[in-house]
């Protein structure tokens, strides 16, 4: 927790700090800050109840200190797992509900379209999809790849060629647009005026005036 200045003579302050274990139980001896003893919101966001020790996760109550849950999963006839947090691997998978893990759908470039409680732990590539919406008109619970191609499974292997290729292409086209300095030169030259090239071929009246600004007349 951080507490930022409110003016520019201020010095941003910590006001609480803390660190988990992988399964959620909080480091001890140097965790000193105490911050807003009111605000509870710790490991994964979760609320943590101080009279019992356990995050509240809606579903279920979690022990960090077992790594385990405290009631039987709702949903176990699915999952097959009673008590287990997280597939028992909290480095690679996330159960944010404490009821089933979820897919995910992403957009050509690897950005996050929508998560999906669903049990499915499914990562999808939706080529054509630009935002959440575009993933609900296709999504259903018999449905839950969305039209999607599978490329891999939370704690899994992932296949990202696709979406490096893509980002690879729109940075090497954004990158084509930024100009050297020569050119960045003659637009602050030009008063904010972009020249074409074959600028003496316009209008004579805006050749003048462009020859004026820039001081040098196209030879």
């Amino acid at each position: 927790m951080i507490k930022y200045p409110n003016s520019l003579r201020s010095n941003v302050e910590v006001l609480k700090e803390n660190n988990y274990y992988p399964f959620g139980l909080k480091h001890g001896g140097y965790n000193t800050t105490s911050g807003n003893s009111s605000y509870q919101y710790k490991y994964n966001g979760k609320e943590l109840q101080t009279d019992s020790g356990m995050y509240d996760y809606g579903a279920r109550f979690y022990m960090p200190d077992l790594g385990r849950w405290g009631v039987v999963d709702p949903l176990a006839e699915k999952t097959l797992q009673l008590y287990a947090y997280a597939n028992n691997n909290p480095i690679m998978y996330i159960d944010p509900t404490g009821m089933e893990g979820e897919s995910i759908h992403l957009g050509k470039y690897g950005n996050v379209l929508k998560n999906i409680d669903d049990g499915d732990n499914g990562v999808y590539l939706h080529k054509n999809a630009k935002t959440e919406r575009d993933i609900n008109k296709t999504y259903s619970s018999q449905n839950t790849s969305a039209g999607g191609e599978k490329i891999g499974e939370l704690g899994g292997t992932i296949d990202a060629n696709y979406i490096y290729s893509n980002t690879l292409s729109k940075n090497i086209e954004e990158s084509s647009n930024i100009w050297n300095p020569n050119t960045f030169r003659e637009y602050v030259k030009g008063g904010g005026v972009s020249l074409p090239k074959n600028w003496t071929n316009y209008h004579p009246k805006i050749n003048e005036k462009k020859q004026l600004i820039l001081g040098y007349e196209n030879k």
